[in-house]
This record gives C-alpha cells, sequence and structure tokens, in this order.
C-alpha cells in the first residue's frame, strides 16, 4: 500500500528532484550520440521509430548491510533548493546524506545524475552549472561516523569533489547528461540548448528556439512587457532512446526536436496554449503496451494546466490531451512500468494517465503544497518536490508504490482527453 512521508532538511522552496541511476542496470553504453565518436549516427527518420537502450532507470542499488557496517542506500534522490545547494537523500532511511553547496544566493534550479551516478550536474539561476564527483561515496557511512560540519542528520564521511563549475549566463532551466557519454552534459539557458564536454570544457553544439510565425504562434509571448526582445526560453529537454533526438520544451508553446547530428530542428509539435514547463520522452526500458505498437511517447506538461500526450515519430500526433489541474502543471514522468504519465501542478495534485487509454487512473492531494517536479523510481517510489518557503524548512514528499492498488473506483476520462486520431480536438504537428 502507499505510503506518504518527509524529508525535511531544505530551507525554502525544492525547485527539482531525481533519482540516482541505478547501478544494476549500469553497463557499457555505445557511442551512438553526436559527437560521441566512431561509427555513423543513424538517420533522423529510423532514429525516431528505433528501440535502443536509453539512460539506465532509477532504482535501488544493493541491499542495507544492516548493523553497524557500511550502508550503501538502496534509493538515492537528489534534489535542487532555492537555498542555494543539493540535498543527497538516503530514502529508506528518509536521511540527508550530503549536502552540495553553491555560492550564496544562487537558486538551484536543475539538478541531474549522469548515467553511472558518477557526476552530479546542477544549474542555477545565475547561469553556472555546479559538478560533483563521485557523490555515491558521501553516501556510504556507518552507524558510528561522526557528523562533522555537516547539518544535523546529515552524515558526510567522504564530501564529494566539486568540479570547478560552467559559468554560461542566463537562467538554467534544463540540465542532463548524454546518456551515452558520461562526462557530456546539455544545458538550457535562455533560448539555448548547447552540450559541454566536462573534461575538455568545450561546448560541442548550440542550438537556439527559432521564432514561430506569428499565425503559427500558441499564445502571447512569455513575460510580455518583461521580454521586450520576445526570447523564447528553454525550460526543459529529454533525450529521446538513442541519444540523437533532443526534446526542447519551449516558452511559445512548443516542444521542439532537434536532430543532434545536424543540430537542426526536425519537428514542432503544438498542442499547448501557454508556455510548456516539462517534457520527457519514455524509456524503452519502461516496457510497451501492445496497442501502443511502435509508439515513440513523449509527455509534456504546460502554464494552460494541461498535458499533452505524444507519439513523437514523424508523423506525430497528439494522443491524448489532459485537464484535470486548475493551476500550471510544472513537471511529468513516465512510471516505472511505463504503462501510466504522471504530472505534477501547482494546485497540490498528482494525476496519473493510463497511456493506452487515456484514462485518469490515480489521484493524489497534498493540499496546500505547490509542487514543482517530480521523479518515480524502478521500484514505483515517487519523489516530488515544491512548496513554500516557511518556518522550519521545506520538505520533499515520497511516495512508495505510489500507484498500487487502490486505484480510483471509477477511472475516467480525462475532462479535455482527445482520443488518438481525432483530427477535431488532437493538436496538430508541424515539420
Amino acid at each position: 500500500m502507499p505510503q506518504r512521508f518527509q524529508l525535511l532538511g531544505h530551507k525554502s522552496r525544492i525547485f527539482d528532484c531525481s533519482f540516482a541511476p541505478s547501478l544494476s542496470h549500469q553497463t557499457a553504453a555505445p557511442q551512438t550520440g553526436a559527437h560521441a565518436g566512431g561509427g555513423d549516427v543513424p538517420a533522423v527518420a529510423s532514429e525516431l521509430s528505433a528501440t535502443s537502450t536509453q539512460r539506465p532507470t532509477s532504482s535501488a542499488s544493493g541491499r542495507s548491510r544492516g548493523g553497524d557496517g557500511p550502508h550503501q542506500p538502496q534509493q538515492l534522490l537528489a534534489t535542487s533548493s532555492e537555498d542555494s545547494c543539493v540535498r543527497l537523500w538516503d530514502v529508506a532511511r528518509r536521511r540527508c546524506v550530503s549536502v552540495l553547496s553553491t555560492s550564496p544566493e544562487d537558486e538551484v534550479l536543475r539538478v541531474a545524475w549522469s548515467r553511472n551516478a558518477r557526476l552530479v550536474a546542477a544549474g542555477t539561476a545565475l547561469g553556472k552549472v555546479y559538478l560533483w564527483n563521485n557523490p555515491r561515496l558521501a553516501t556510504q557511512h556507518s552507524a558510528h561516523t561522526p557528523t562533522t560540519g555537516a547539518p544535523k542528520g546529515t552524515q558526510q564521511r567522504h564530501p564529494p569533489e566539486r568540479i570547478e563549475p560552467l559559468d554560461l549566463g542566463g537562467q538554467i532551466y534544463a540540465c542532463e547528461f548524454n546518456p551515452d557519454v558520461e562526462h557530456r552534459v546539455v544545458v538550457g539557458a535562455e533560448d539555448c540548448l548547447r552540450e559541454i564536454d566536462i573534461e575538455t570544457r568545450q561546448t560541442l553544439w548550440t542550438w537556439h528556439v527559432p521564432p514561430m510565425a506569428d499565425d503559427e504562434q500558441s499564445g502571447p509571448t512569455f513575460g510580455g512587457d518583461r521580454n521586450p526582445d520576445k526570447t523564447d526560453f528553454v525550460f526543459d529537454s529529454s533525450f529521446a532512446p538513442g541519444g540523437q533526438i533532443l526534446a526542447a520544451a519551449a516558452s511559445d508553446g512548443t516542444i521542439r526536436l532537434v536532430d543532434r547530428r545536424s543540430v537542426q530542428e526536425v519537428l514542432v509539435l503544438q498542442g499547448h496554449d501557454r508556455f510548456v514547463t516539462s517534457c520527457v520522452f519514455k524509456s524503452q526500458q519502461q516496457g510497451a503496451r501492445k496497442q501502443l505498437g511502435g509508439a515513440l511517447l513523449l509527455g509534456s506538461t504546460s502554464g494552460d494546466a494541461t498535458v499533452c500526450l505524444w507519439d513523437a515519430r514523424m508523423n506525430a500526433q497528439c494522443l491524448f490531451r489532459f485537464g484535470d489541474n486548475r493551476k500550471t502543471i510544472f513537471g511529468c514522468c513516465f512510471s516505472n512500468t511505463g504503462n501510466e504519465l504522471v504530472t505534477c501542478s501547482a494546485d497540490g495534485t498528482v494525476h496519473a494517465y493510463d497511456v493506452g487509454t487515456g484514462e485518469c487512473v490515480k489521484e493524489l492531494a497534498f493540499g496546500n503544497y505547490s509542487m514543482l517536479g517530480l521523479d518515480m523510481d524502478e521500484q514505483g517510489t515517487l519523489a516530488l518536490c515544491g512548496g513554500q518557503s516557511v518556518v522550519g524548512g521545506t520538505p520533499a514528499w515520497v511516495v512508495t508504490d505510489a500507484l498500487a492498488v487502490p486505484k480510483k473506483s471509477n477511472p475516467r476520462a480525462s475532462a479535455f482527453a482527445a482520443a488518438a486520431g481525432s483530427s477535431s480536438d488532437a493538436p496538430s504537428a508541424a515539420i
């Protein structure tokens, strides 16, 4: 049965959360991405319909040894906050095991793990990307290890090594590692995405959001008068299975698919009326429903309080458009089975939608806890972040077996759900 508990340590709002990839899935990955070196990169069309392996899903990394011996967390979670730090949590023990600090007064907007969990990256509001080596070493502790210099309730035996941060300028709204190459990170700042080699500190490529024609605009310019240049910001990104195609969530209400080999936009998904807050591809490791065939599933959320589920192949179409929220939906992720798309909203609710039928199969309410992000590990444990700056600090929420029965007694279609193939309701996509 689902159980809820809080992880308390941050002093103010928590902007992002991410489970560490499973050690059990860490195998040598083929160098298939752009600039990976060696071999040809597949053509875009075949890439979009490929069934190659994406980055490992988050999961347990081993069993607790118990007693007074060393303990390696089964579930390791990273959270980033307005309070200028990243915290690493041993979820099973409900304990903060490391605090990774950035510059004072610099809000940490994004946090990401490399595919082998050997690096953690954090993007900030002042345009810096902070990096730490070997974060898992900091989580190895003994029951008798002293907590010298660490906040109460935190045990740091091997503080992670902080690498010299990258100074990119602009607010970092998107940050994730290349799923094939451990030391390369993709960062979204202002209107561009760029991939950076951490070892050489060189930018491998840069892509800017092309402006839409006036008659194709999905909604008003983000920021209004505060954005006189009408900049289209990148608010999130996600690698498609195979690593060659990137989805970029844009503030003009579109999702852009970008080919990393040519650094060209190959598809524009239009279905939201306001800025897109998040986007995520379903990993091939998350299973597939027979009725979906070879669909390449992509979820997106928006400031218009809707969620779209796309088949993002070249004949892209919106399969469903969900509208069960009253406020901005800030995050989405696919469940550990891949059968549900899970969302979180500023209205304090979580919804889970069946990707095959469009039914809303689960709702969770968290009162006035305004949610800004979420992640789910391969065991079905859901992490939620957001909150407000309050006395005593701001918690992150964890829900174990979040989608376990009992589900909603009467599963139903979302208020705005559009059936696949409905030409009247399904948003169109233009190349």
